[in-house]
């Protein structure tokens, strides 16, 4: 396939609840609907990324990593793979190097939040 939705999910976590992502082979894109924190990835684990409300972050096929909020935070996120991931990835400029996605006006922050929770309601009514 091009483009495989793997798993996916929405979540509210609580301050200080420090979160570990091993790769398992696939891409993780995840959206801060509100909160910060901090990301760091094990490849580069003096590199910390701050992270904010409506901002996402892209966690590798061979990356590990650990984001730890600041306080209580919202969530999507999904991870994805397939024949086409790397390039749809790359298109959406991010990569090892740059992680971090930020939106091109605010205003699309609503617009990714709903599509990425339409994909996890379609996901778990499907289960």
């Amino acid at each position: 396939m091009d483009l495989s939705i793997y798993r996916c999910g929405y979540e509210k976590r609580c301050p200080l609840q420090i979160k570990q992502y091993e790769s398992g082979g696939h891409y993780l894109f995840c959206y801060i609907i509100s909160g910060r924190g901090v990301l760091r990835i094990e490849k580069e684990p003096s590199c910390l990324h701050a992270l904010s409300e409506k901002t996402g972050f892209l966690i590798g096929p061979e990356e590990n990593s650990e984001v730890s909020p600041d306080g209580e935070w919202e969530y999507v996120w999904v991870e994805f793979g397939g024949l086409r991931a790397k390039e749809c990835v790359e298109l959406a400029g991010l990569s090892h190097k740059t992680p971090l996605y930020h939106l091109a006006a605010p205003e699309y922050g609503e617009t990714l939040k709903e599509r990425m929770l339409a994909i996890v309601r379609s996901q778990n009514a499907s289960n």
